[in-house]
């Protein structure tokens, strides 16, 4: 049986929410705060337009290593695959890849940013890193949580303010922008058991990539 065979083309979506504004105050004196109750971190900005100090919340943490469950997989490169193409996602420490079927869209966004090449007007995934930044987003990380009914089930993990937002997506779209942005690709041990496969066995040699389709660097 084909090692790719059974690998579906998932879905996607993007959305963005708004922080919200913590103001503290009081009258009189009082006590300092008790030393077990934690208090939250102010951080004083100046407004826009009246040039007054407002309180907001810091900038969520960053996040620290992959969750538990997962690994920590990068791109090897875009392979011809039996009816079109596949991602394989690779550990330098792993001799098990995982492929994932992708559509040529996907396939030539995700070898263009492979390859730190584009063309001069934006494609799709170029126009998703847009709008994110002007809407106040960055992207995080991304994960692949699951395999169902022959389908992968992803996410991007999207900053804006003081919030972490999970997104559902495709995982070749998750993919791609991830590499746009250089964050980590985390993916599911139990993922890697169901689909992983053994390098050697997909890609005997060196792997056919797609065909360079002739952009202009970046």
């Amino acid at each position: 049986m084909n090692a790719l065979a059974g690998l579906a083309r998932p879905i996607s979506g993007l959305s963005l929410a708004s922080t919200c504004l913590l103001v503290m105050g009081g009258c009189g004196s009082t006590p300092p705060p008790a030393t077990d109750v934690p208090q939250p971190t102010i951080v004083a900005v100046p407004a826009e337009e009246t040039g007054e100090l407002v309180a907001t919340e810091p900038a969520a943490p960053e996040p620290q290593g992959a969750p538990t469950g997962y690994v920590e997989l990068e791109v090897g490169g875009v392979i011809a695959a039996p009816g079109g193409h596949a991602v394989v996602l690779v550990h330098d420490k792993r001799e098990i890849v995982l492929p994932i079927f992708i559509g040529g869209t996907e396939a030539l966004s995700i070898n263009l940013r492979h390859n730190k090449r584009r063309y001069a007007r934006p494609l799709t995934h170029d126009l998703l890193d847009t709008i994110m930044e002007k809407l106040g987003g960055e992207l995080v990380h991304i994960q692949i949580d699951a395999i169902r009914d022959e389908t992968y089930l992803g996410a991007v993990f999207v900053r804006q303010g003081s919030e972490i937002i999970e997104v559902d997506a495709r995982p070749s779209d998750a993919i791609a922008l991830a590499i746009g942005n250089r964050v980590p690709i985390y993916v599911a041990e139990d993922v890697i058991k169901k689909a992983g496969v053994k390098k050697d066995d997909l890609m005997p040699g060196r792997p056919g990539l797609v065909p360079d389709p002739g952009p202009q660097p970046i």
